[in-house]
């Protein structure tokens, strides 16, 4: 039987820039890459409050909605069952850009939109990226 999940990402932008998060090292789920703020939507919640709550979550910011920029499609698997995720992607304006990590983060960065093409995402986290441009 396959799994589906929805998922929710973050464009946390701030003053021209946008926030980019490296996994810890002990994350399970692609260990020091980086990326935007995402995770799962809870049954039964609604996906901007999602959106909001993760990026609260993992970088301690809070933010307005702007809009959904975009979806993307990927596989992955837990305990040797294939997941077939959506991940749906917010723009979202930060009242603020003092960032307070959650343990599954090491790093953040905040990128200017003219600098994307050359920082080390992955070509994922780029499209979304792109998406909110």
């Amino acid at each position: 039987m396959q799994e589906y999940r929805i998922l929710v990402g973050v464009i946390a932008c701030f003053d021209s820039h946008f926030l980019l998060l490296r996994r810890s090292m002990q994350e399970t789920f692609m260990p020091g890459a980086w990326g935007i703020p995402a995770g799962k939507v809870d049954f039964g919640e609604d996906l901007e409050d999602a959106a909001l709550r993760e990026l609260s979550e993992e970088a301690g910011l809070v933010g307005e909605m702007d809009n959904l920029v975009g979806y993307s499609f990927f596989m992955s698997e837990k305990d040797g069952k294939a997941i077939h995720n959506v991940q749906i992607n917010f723009r979202v304006q930060c009242k603020h850009q003092d960032i307070m990590l959650d343990p599954s983060n090491d790093l953040y960065e905040w990128v200017s939109f003219d600098s994307l093409e050359v920082h080390q995402c992955d070509e994922f986290t780029k499209k979304a990226l792109r998406q909110a441009i």
